[in-house]
């Protein structure tokens, strides 16, 4: 499941707001890894990715 989440954002997104949401999610998961030892679920990765989609896209504007 977890492929199909990033191939759900890939198919919305150009390949350089690909990038930028994933550059995002990264900085974001490692963040919270690091600093909490929160793990992110396959439902947060999808909303997580979706919400950095909207960020990068409301950025561009």
């Amino acid at each position: 499941m977890g492929i199909g989440v990033f191939a759900d954002v890939y198919s919305k997104a150009s390949k350089e707001e690909f990038r930028e949401v994933l550059k995002i999610a990264t900085d974001d998961i490692k963040f919270n890894n690091i600093g909490f030892n929160k793990r992110t679920k396959v439902n947060d990765l999808k909303l997580l990715l979706d919400r950095s989609l909207k960020l990068v896209r409301s950025v561009q504007a």
